[in-house]
């Protein structure tokens, strides 16, 4: 389990269903809020994807509409910049990717901030988040592929070695076989997790991973409003919902089996 300062926001509570993730992808402040409206309304927590954001970058923009997002949806706000790398939007170069996360950080209205591991200013961001008491989700996104099993058992360890309160991997699903290793690989993570994580195969093939991850120990999904998706496979978020409603009422009438004599 971790925790944020702000809002005292809980993650990774064992027991519990994932929490829900909404993407907020709009270009402008005006289409943003609308979405936080609705997105409010089904998800634990809202991502603003700022990569996708085609207003001014300045401080206080940013920090503006990330406190109108917070109002309208009401509702932890993470603060993400996803780079071409990882299949963002963002072609700034890492210093920049370090200048712009550090001002998402410094938003009193920003829960948690996204850091790409791989970027080589990873560290100087996680830094600055800490000392503004934003918690960071450390993540690595393979936008190509599934890599096996142990390969990803080890991405998790590394993501969860930068200090971060909760790390993400994503991978790309080509099949059945792609997302059975994701959710194995998730399965062993949990055995030695220090800090909640999330995992998720991406693409229609992997749509599973986004459903039942967290009975293999992930503690969020993501979900769209209608087609207004971050990344392929995304489930709506009613829909989601209802699956999941399924699930915990499976749950709550399982019986335990009687041996036949």
């Amino acid at each position: 389990m971790a925790r944020c300062e702000r809002d005292e926001l809980i993650l990774g509570q064992e027991g519990q269903s994932p929490a829900v993730i909404v993407p907020l992808i709009g270009a402008g402040a005006e289409e943003l809020g609308a979405q936080a409206l609705a997105a409010g309304r089904f998800g634990d927590l809202v991502e603003w994807r700022v990569d996708a954001f085609g207003e001014p970058f300045d401080s206080q923009h940013l920090a503006h509409t990330a406190a109108m997002l917070r109002e309208a949806s009401r509702r932890p706000l993470i603060a993400t910049v996803r780079t071409v790398h990882e299949g963002g939007g963002f072609e700034g170069d890492d210093e920049d990717y370090l200048r712009l996360v550090e001002t998402l950080a410094d938003s009193p209205a920003v829960n948690l901030v996204d850091v790409e591991a791989a970027r080589s200013t990873a560290r100087r961001c996680i830094v600055r988040a800490g000392e503004q008491g934003t918690a960071v989700i450390a993540s690595h996104h393979d936008v190509t592929g599934t890599p096996e099993v142990g390969r990803m058992v080890d991405e998790l360890a590394q993501l969860e070695s930068t200090g971060a309160q909760f790390v993400k991997l994503a991978v790309m699903a080509h099949s059945a076989a792609d997302t059975a290793r994701l959710l194995l690989a998730s399965a062993q993570h949990h055995e030695v997790a220090g800090v909640p994580f999330l995992t998720m195969a991406m693409g229609p093939a992997g749509l599973a991973s986004r459903v039942v991850g967290h009975l293999f120990g992930s503690c969020a999904t993501f979900a769209s409003l209608g087609d207004l998706s971050s990344a392929p496979g995304q489930p709506s978020v009613e829909g989601l919902r209802a699956v999941l409603a399924e699930f915990a009422r499976l749950g709550d009438n399982t019986l335990p089996s009687r041996e036949l004599s």
